[in-house]
């Protein structure tokens, strides 16, 4: 891109940064290779702000379940498929803070003691930390969509320990409506069925 510079010296430009988060190095030199001028180099990091890591409860635990391999132990922190070391799991404040309230009312739906929720809820994926495209296979392209902007999770429901159990499912859908949340049923009777969850309910 050839440009001019303002009378501040500067140049303005419009930079338009690709699906997948990270650091973009651009730089500058005079048109004229004849022309004595700094050539200066600036980063730019494309990335979505405020995203943190999905804060600890007893109510649910972070997991990762890759279809290729078998079912992770119960209240095993997997964090990811190995592509991002363990840093698949951040959401903006509100939508961690609707993520809790939810597994709040899962819990709470069941009236007694004795009735129990079989395993506290695993959560997949929400969003990488610093946003953008998720990627799910380590090639930066999608079949993944979504979960670019930390509003969105999904939460195991196959046969797999720590899945919400057929049965209950419908609890689960209700106590995520209860806050404004969306629960969607996915991939259903496949190893990879999960809820994925709309926690501001644009599914982004």
């Amino acid at each position: 891109m050839q440009c001019a510079t303002n009378a501040d010296g500067r140049v303005l430009f419009r930079f338009l940064s690709p699906a997948p988060a990270g650091s973009h190095q651009v730089d500058a030199k005079c048109a004229d290779a004849a022309t004595r001028c700094n050539t200066p180099s600036h980063t730019i990091h494309a990335r979505v702000d405020g995203l943190e890591p999905i804060p600890g409860s007893t109510l649910y635990t972070l997991s990762e379940l890759d279809p290729a391999e078998e079912c992770h132990p119960v209240g095993q922190n997997i964090g990811d498929n190995g592509k991002h070391n363990g840093l698949n799991h951040f959401l903006t404040p509100e939508a961690a803070s609707i993520l809790q309230r939810v597994a709040f009312n899962y819990a709470a739906s069941f009236e007694t003691p004795s009735t129990r929720i079989p395993e506290y809820l695993h959560i997949n994926d929400a969003s990488l930390e610093w946003g953008g495209v998720f990627d799910f296979k380590g090639t930066w392209v999608p079949p993944h969509n979504r979960h670019r902007r930390g509003t969105v999770v999904d939460i195991r429901a196959n046969e797999c320990p720590g899945a919400i159990p057929t049965g209950f499912q419908k609890k689960f859908i209700r106590a995520a409506k209860k806050e404004g949340a969306v629960a969607r049923h996915e991939y259903a009777g496949q190893p990879t069925e999960h809820f994925h969850v709309r926690l501001k309910k644009v599914d982004q």
